[in-house]
């Protein structure tokens, strides 16, 4: 239980970046835990494959909830990568369904 009697959750989020200096990174991460409560936020944090070399840190907000079937959300994040061999890329979609 989080520290307001509310159960915490997390989202999964996987995808592939923009196409950058020819070249793109795949990601598979896990959202950090936040309670059960509306109009939340997750924080996205984690790192891409690597590719040609170097790989590429996540770290932003995800937008508010969207509810879905059965009392569960999801949440739409986009945002810049950390820059690495002097790039970024650029990272959007959903968050899989809360668990």
């Amino acid at each position: 239980m989080g520290k307001c009697g509310y159960s915490c959750h997390i989202h999964r989020y996987c995808g592939c970046t923009t196409v950058c200096k020819c070249h793109s990174h795949y990601y598979n991460c896990i959202s950090d835990a936040t309670e059960n409560f509306k109009c939340h936020k997750h924080c996205l944090c984690g790192e891409t494959d690597c590719a040609c070399g170097h790989y590429h840190e996540i770290k932003f907000l995800t937008c508010f909830e969207i509810p879905i079937w059965g009392g569960k959300h999801i949440h739409y994040y986009c945002g810049l990568t950390k820059k690495s061999k002097g790039h970024c890329h650029y990272i959007m979609g959903y968050t899989l369904k809360d668990c």
